[in-house]
């Protein structure tokens, strides 16, 4: 089970994890219940994250797709967005377009989390 602070665990349903890298953590939190889209806007990092993950026993609960965060459009919304330093890898004049489209993407009675380091 992949857990946060406090022992709480993460929501079951849709899941995306924009710019996702290799995918570490579309993997690790995908399972029965939980399906997991991993988006990036690099061919690259997806390509890896497919060959790291392609013996992964848990291969029916995640996708990784290539698209441009700011333009792509999911065919349905999430319950969970889980945004691992993306927004701080956005340029500062790019963050209001990063919270719309946050707030297209996700459910109404969706979470997002969101994990970022400070920014001098």
């Amino acid at each position: 089970m992949y857990l946060v602070s406090g022992g709480a665990s993460l929501p079951m349903g849709r899941v995306l994890v924009p710019g996702c890298g290799t995918g570490y953590d579309v993997v690790a939190m995908a399972c029965p219940g939980r399906h997991v889209v991993g988006l990036d806007i690099s061919e690259e990092a997806i390509k890896k994250a497919k060959q790291m993950s392609s013996s992964s026993p848990n291969g029916d609960y995640f996708t990784f797709l290539t698209a441009d965060f700011f333009t792509w459009h999911p065919t349905d919304l999430f319950d969970l967005i889980f945004d691992y330093t993306f927004f701080c890898a956005v340029e500062p004049h790019l963050r209001s377009a990063w919270a719309q489209q946050i707030q297209k993407f996700l459910k109404p009675d969706g979470e997002l989390i969101t994990l970022m380091f400070p920014v001098s």
